[in-house]
């Protein structure tokens, strides 16, 4: 009786230690694709970033050339035709 069930519960220890095996091997692969998905989202934050940066920097340019523009309107005392090429 004893060895029936020691031939059993060596049976469940292999199919679990296959099992754990393949549970390791899936775990490295979630790992690896995890890690690959937090560096291209950093990569793409820091694109964000730059964008924004520039957004900013042309938010600022347009800004002046509108009040550039207004002073140019303002100091001639009509509104002219802008020139067409």
């Amino acid at each position: 009786m004893r060895g029936i069930v020691r031939q059993m519960l060596a049976g469940r220890r292999g199919s679990w230690m296959g099992k754990r095996s393949g549970l390791c091997a899936r775990l490295g692969e979630l790992t690896a694709a995890e890690t690959h998905h937090a560096a291209e989202i950093q990569r793409e934050e820091g694109e964000q970033d730059s964008l924004n940066q520039r957004i900013y920097t042309l938010d600022a340019e347009l800004r002046q050339n509108q009040r550039s523009f207004e002073l140019d309107g303002a100091g001639s005392g009509s509104q002219r035709e802008p020139d067409c090429v």
